[in-house]
């Protein structure tokens, strides 16, 4: 994946020019023991709104599954952990859907 940040928040240059802003992600999924795993890296091409230079700065890896509540109804599950090495950070997510 690939995606330009062209509206709102961005850097300028010196003449006042936008700066847009490059993200490029790379995932690979695959299923293991009947479960869906996927990673992700995720870079910053050079300096724009997420970081002032070339760097990765998402790191990821969910899991998916099913969680059944009864015979007839199931909710997914997704749990992740995402590392933003820019910024040394540590995300924990858990999402639910019908």
């Amino acid at each position: 994946m690939a995606s330009v940040l062209f509206h709102g928040q961005m850097d300028w240059d010196e003449d006042q020019n936008p700066q847009y802003s490059s993200y490029i992600e790379f995932g690979y999924s695959r299923f293991i023991g009947g479960k869906k795993f996927s990673w992700v890296v995720g870079i910053t091409p050079y300096k724009g709104f997420y970081d002032d230079h070339l760097n990765v700065i998402n790191v990821n890896m969910s899991m998916y599954d099913q969680l059944n509540i009864t015979d007839k109804f199931s909710l997914s599950v997704c749990v992740g952990i995402t590392v933003n090495p820019a910024t040394e950070r540590l995300f924990l997510t858990f999402a639910v859907s019908l």
